[in-house]
């Protein structure tokens, strides 16, 4: 029940057959196993780090998704943002994607995804919608798969710097922290830079090392302040760091800190709820599988079934046409041999009427004589 894959399948389901309550359970629970997992550290300390289990991704690997491309663009991915109804986007995408819908409006709070429509709340509050594309969470995981796919040769990865400038350089590096693509020339640059120099960097040479172990270990870091994601505010269901405490939350009453959020969402009554819906989802689809199951066993009875008539009436056809084909040859034999019977005779009377004429001739022109 862990795989984002499955849940997302389950909740289009749900979303197909109107079953709300569950599918905004789904949300929630998916949204937390996606982008949070809470472990301990040899040090004592708790870090918010990206759920990616290597189980997941290697089913992902071994079973070569293909659709890595963007819904709008219709291209491979570049630097894919993901949306709390599991909608993925490139960047820029969704970035004209908001700047369209916000165009004319001043107090927006809200976009609608590209694809289900589901309103999507902003991720920063009381700033331009323009800026709200980059505040979004990268979805890693199709990064993860754009490395593997790069690594089996399917497609190139540009360097995403580059391509704001309409150029194509071929990546050499990963920034795990500015989750970006780097060409030789940017790494050089991110290397040398005061406020970059420090972020972990994933350094491929022709494409033998798959991005996804770098983005497996990597810890969540906030993309405003570059500081470590430990804490969770319940009121805007946001992820933040001590400065996003202090500057945006400080009035917030439901902070927690990374030690207590683990034990507060699972004996929370939201995570009984949900493992409860999914209980009655399995049974669900435990009757769904049996039933198709039987499904596909009546249809192969059936097939079989009706072969056999088809081969039984195709044997009965061709033994009626054969038995028909002997009685007309028979009777066109029958025919034949009367026919011959008969013109033979009258040859054979031909002939004798010839004899006695040629005969009455030659006694005729004697007489004369």
């Amino acid at each position: 029940m862990d795989s984002p894959f499955f849940c997302k399948s389950v909740l289009d389901y749900c979303e197909t057959r109107h079953i709300i309550s569950i599918s905004l359970t789904i949300k929630a629970v998916v949204t937390a196993i996606c982008h949070l997992r809470v472990s301990t550290q040899p040090a004592g300390k708790f870090l918010i780090t990206y759920q990616a289990g290597s189980d997941t991704m290697a089913e992902a690997r071994d079973s070569k998704i293909k659709q890595l491309d963007c819904p709008i663009c219709l291209e491979t991915f570049i630097s894919p943002k993901s949306l709390s109804c599991m909608h993925t986007f490139c960047e820029k995408c969704i970035c004209k994607h908001v700047r369209d819908l916000s165009e004319g409006e001043t107090k927006t709070t809200t976009f609608s995804c590209p694809v289900c429509r589901s309103p999507i709340p902003a991720p920063i509050k009381n700033e331009n919608p323009q800026d709200w594309a980059a505040k979004l969470p990268n979805n890693s995981v199709v990064l993860s798969l754009s490395a593997s796919k790069q690594a089996d040769g399917d497609v190139p990865v540009y360097c995403e710097a580059c391509l704001t400038l309409g150029e194509r350089h071929i990546s050499v590096a990963f920034c795990v922290v500015c989750s970006e693509y780097l060409c030789q020339t940017c790494y050089n640059c991110h290397r040398s830079f005061k406020t970059t120099k420090d972020h972990h960097i994933t350094v491929h040479s022709a494409q033998e090392r798959l991005l996804s172990n770098a983005t497996q270990d990597a810890m969540y870091i906030c993309q405003v302040h570059n500081e470590k994601l430990t804490y969770f505010c319940s009121e805007h269901k946001e992820i933040c760091c001590m400065q996003c405490v202090i500057k945006d939350h400080r009035k917030c009453k439901q902070l927690l800190s990374s030690e207590g959020l683990g034990k507060n969402f699972t004996e929370s009554q939201d995570f009984k709820q949900a493992l409860e819906n999914l209980n009655v989802l399995r049974k669900m689809f435990n009757l769904l599988s049996d039933n198709r199951t039987k499904t596909l066993e009546t249809i192969e009875q059936q097939k079989s079934d009706v072969h056999k008539s088809i081969k039984d009436w195709s044997s009965l056809v061709k033994e009626r046409v054969n038995k028909l084909e002997t009685i007309i040859i028979q009777e066109l034999e029958q025919i034949c041999k009367e026919g011959t019977i008969i013109i033979s005779d009258q040859i054979v009377e031909s002939k004798s009427a010839i004899a006695a004429i040629e005969t009455s001739q030659t006694m005729l022109i004697e007489s004369t004589k």
